[in-house]
């Protein structure tokens, strides 16, 4: 099985692989879900202040690097969302294979139309 390299990862993820870290790992030391570390690793959902600085510390680098991780994952989201299924995690594949919702389960307070 092919091992993942740096241009397979997203800014923030490199910065957890360098640190020695899987995202299981880094996702318990930092106190948050698998899928939450993910999808901030993506650029999907926004780092708060003091998630990022645990990161920093955790990863064994500046804040400042973790930020500009950040501000680079957020600025091309539509690219490094498509790096592989494995990285968006298995919404990325479901939401792949389909694409509608064929189950006809709403969101939790959606509408009927």
């Amino acid at each position: 099985m092919p091992r993942w390299t740096d241009a397979d990862r997203t800014p923030l993820a490199v910065l957890r692989a360098k640190g020695g870290l899987s995202r299981n790992e880094a996702a318990v030391k930092l106190n948050v879900g698998l899928t939450t570390l993910g999808r901030y690793e993506i650029g999907a959902n926004d780092v708060p202040m003091g998630v990022a600085e645990q990161m920093a510390t955790l990863y064994g680098v500046t804040f400042d690097e973790v930020r500009a991780a950040v501000a680079e994952t957020q600025a091309k989201p539509e690219e490094l969302a498509t790096v592989s299924g494995e990285e968006q995690g298995i919404q990325g594949l479901i939401k792949k294979k389909f694409p509608k919702n064929i189950t006809g389960i709403k969101a939790k307070g959606a509408k009927k139309q």
